[in-house]
């Protein structure tokens, strides 16, 4: 079997897809796959940090709504997200705790912002940036990602 390379500004935002798809938030989708579309765009190293920070945001805003009890819909397939330029979505969400839906339970909303206020301490690319070759991207960026619920 031969195993495909891939430059290492994709690789950073494979592994960014790798944890999004652990979290529920991303459907199902090849690596080569994602990596032609990748490849399509003529991304570079530069186009890759923008997209690694686009969906750093992306999944953190979903991970919100998700903690505020609302319905998330998964992202679409990397090769999708890709070719269609889902990386230019807003997520657009309401402030924790000032909009209360009929049915919305009070208790998460006020541990969603507790969690946000102890763990998340502004956005996600503001929070602890790292060294790393994406220009702030770092191991700490996705610890977050990682332990996030």
């Amino acid at each position: 079997m031969i195993r495909n390379t891939y430059p290492e500004a994709f690789e950073s935002l494979w592994k960014i897809f790798i944890i999004a798809a652990k979290k529920g938030l991303i459907g199902a989708g090849g690596k080569s796959k994602g990596y032609d579309a990748f490849k399509a765009k003529q991304c570079t190293s530069e186009d890759a940090e923008y997209l690694v920070k686009c969906l750093i945001n992306q999944i953190g805003a979903k991970v919100r709504l998700k903690q505020a009890g609302e319905f998330v819909p998964p992202f679409q397939s990397p090769e999708r997200w890709i070719r269609n330029e889902r990386f230019e979505d807003v997520i657009e969400q309401p402030e924790l705790g000032e909009v209360v839906r009929p049915r919305s339970d009070q208790r998460k909303i006020e541990a969603a912002k507790r969690y946000r206020d102890k763990h998340m301490g502004g956005s996600v690319v503001e929070a602890g940036m790292g060294e790393s070759s994406l220009g702030g991207i770092g191991q700490h960026d996705i610890r977050i990602l990682e332990n996030w619920t």
